[in-house]
């Protein structure tokens, strides 16, 4: 009776450990999955209808202020106002929307700082500017009426002790 106990431990215990696999995260091959937005989202009330287009941005902020603001519903305006205002912040960005009296969204206004940039900025940035390196950025992102208008980077680049300034587009062109 002993040995058939003992040989049922071994057993459940050789099962248990095959069992785990360990399954390393693929960051050599960035082969990360992402959550994708939707390309176009369309909002509406009864009355009017809204579109936001979200960024497809590789940092994870970016994307998860995006969907917690596809996500949100928009308040009532029982304001004078015309026009209200909704704000959502983060700790590295904040994304702020302007909605008219009938909950239309007019515009949305996005910055972020310290965000994963790009391989298309990165790889403009090292061409043009070989031994600079990126130290700080900013990331702009605005629409109006469903039409983006504003999506750049606004980067500090070092080298040695120089210290410079430049504006980057989001197909990788720098505005001199």
């Amino acid at each position: 009776m002993k040995t058939i106990i003992i040989a049922l431990l071994l057993v459940s215990f050789t099962n248990t450990t095959y069992g785990q696999e360990n399954i390393a995260p693929d960051y050599e091959n960035a082969n990360l999955k992402t959550e994708e937005l939707p390309g176009m989202v369309i909002k509406t009330n009864g009355k009017v209808s809204s579109i936001y287009l979200p960024d497809k941005h590789p940092d994870e902020v970016v994307r998860g202020l995006e969907k917690k603001f596809v996500d949100y519903s928009i308040p009532k305006n029982d304001k004078e106002d015309p026009i209200s205002r909704v704000s959502l912040e983060v700790e590295r960005g904040v994304l702020v929307a302007h909605y008219d009296y009938d909950q239309k969204l007019i515009g949305v206004d996005e910055k972020y700082k310290n965000v994963r940039l790009p391989n298309a900025i990165v790889y403009s940035v090292q061409k043009e500017l070989p031994g600079w390196s990126i130290t700080d950025d900013t990331y702009f992102y605005s629409q109006k009426d469903g039409v983006v208008t504003k999506k750049h980077y606004k980067l500090r680049v070092e080298k040695e002790n120089k210290m410079r300034n430049i504006l980057v587009y989001a197909d990788g062109k720098i505005k001199n």
